[in-house]
């Protein structure tokens, strides 16, 4: 798991994050692996995340000044998966993808 600047670890490398400058994860093969539709660059150092305000109803600006992996001991990690709407959600107060393979079944011919 990784973090940004001193936060404790929440977050997959392959978690994508919005940012000033687009769709962005710490390893964005996994993160497109997932979600194939979905264009998403590498997160890194001097980009710039949105985390919830503390009103709740705006953004502050959060620039990375480290990227630091930690080992973790746990051993599940769960998404979530929104049906309809908006495709984020906030993680630790920050604003992110929703990272959960879209499943469409084909449409049926009719009778």
């Amino acid at each position: 798991m990784a973090d940004a600047d001193d936060d404790e670890p929440f977050f997959t490398p392959g978690h994508v994050f919005h940012t000033a400058t687009g769709l962005r994860a710490v390893e964005p093969k996994v993160a497109m692996s997932e979600n194939p539709w979905i264009s998403v660059g590498r997160l890194g150092v001097g980009h710039v995340l949105y985390r919830l305000a503390k009103d709740g109803k705006s953004y502050e600006n959060i620039e990375i000044k480290k990227l630091r992996v930690a080992e973790t001991q746990v051993q599940e990690v769960y998404g979530v998966h929104l049906r309809e709407g908006r495709r984020s959600y906030h993680a630790n107060g920050y604003l992110v993808a929703v990272n959960y393979p879209e499943v469409r079944f084909p449409e049926l011919p009719e009778l």
